[in-house]
């Protein structure tokens, strides 16, 4: 018995020292950090400006193909059509690309 009057119990050896225990602590430690970076950079990724122009671009196209498709479409339907999305296609491109390149400079 102690001062206080408690017994204190022995702690069993375990064979396992406090380093071996700091160092798979800190093992997975690193490892959750490193699992979160990479979770962060792809959600930053698939939220980025060139992933949804690119989004926006496929849809476009995929909209202009499925109006061709149609029965009741004309040819110069179709041509007015193309006209009207070329310049939207272009445009997001071109601001994808100046994205980019702003960010490198």
């Amino acid at each position: 018995m102690g001062k206080t009057g408690i017994e204190i119990p022995q702690i069993p050896t375990t064979g396992i020292d406090t380093e071996q225990v700091k160092a798979h602590l800190n093992y997975h430690s690193e490892v959750n950090k490193t699992s979160a970076a990479v979770k962060e950079k792809l959600v930053e990724q698939l939220l980025s400006a060139n992933f949804l122009v690119f989004l926006i671009i496929v849809l476009i196209v995929f909209s202009g193909f499925l109006f061709m498709n149609r029965e009741s479409s004309t040819f110069d339907e179709i041509i007015k059509f193309w006209q009207l999305i070329i310049p939207v296609v272009t445009t997001y491109i071109g601001y994808a690309i100046g994205k980019g390149k702003s960010k490198d400079s």
